[in-house]
C-alpha cells in the first residue's frame, strides 16, 4: 500500500503533508469545510492524485471508526456501514 502522509521535519517544519508532495493534508480538510469537493481539491493542488486524496478521507473515517465511540456504538468499519450507525 502506498504511503498517504509523511511528516518530515525538513518538509514546511514537519507539517503533515500528501506524500511525494508539499501539499499538507490540512488544506484537503480546509477545502472540504468551505463546500469543496476533493475533484476540485486535485484540480488547484496537481501534485495531489485524486486517489491520494480519497485514501486520506478513507484511512481517517475508519480510524476515527475504530475508536472507543465507534466501537461504543456498534458502527460498522465500512462505508456502507455508516448510515446505520447509532451516535445518540
Amino acid at each position: 500500500m502506498q504511503a498517504v502522509v509523511e511528516v518530515n521535519p525538513k518538509k514546511l517544519g514537519g507539517v503533515p503533508c500528501f506524500a511525494g508532495t508539499r501539499v499538507p493534508v490540512a488544506y484537503l480538510f480546509i477545502h472540504l469545510a468551505h463546500g469543496g469537493t476533493v475533484d476540485s481539491f486535485v484540480e488547484d493542488y496537481d501534485s495531489v492524485s485524486r486517489e491520494l486524496a480519497v485514501s486520506l478521507v478513507q484511512a481517517l473515517g475508519e480510524a476515527l471508526n475504530e475508536t472507543s465511540w465507534g466501537a461504543r456504538k456498534g458502527c460498522s468499519a465500512s462505508w456502507t456501514g455508516w448510515p446505520g450507525c447509532m451516535l445518540a
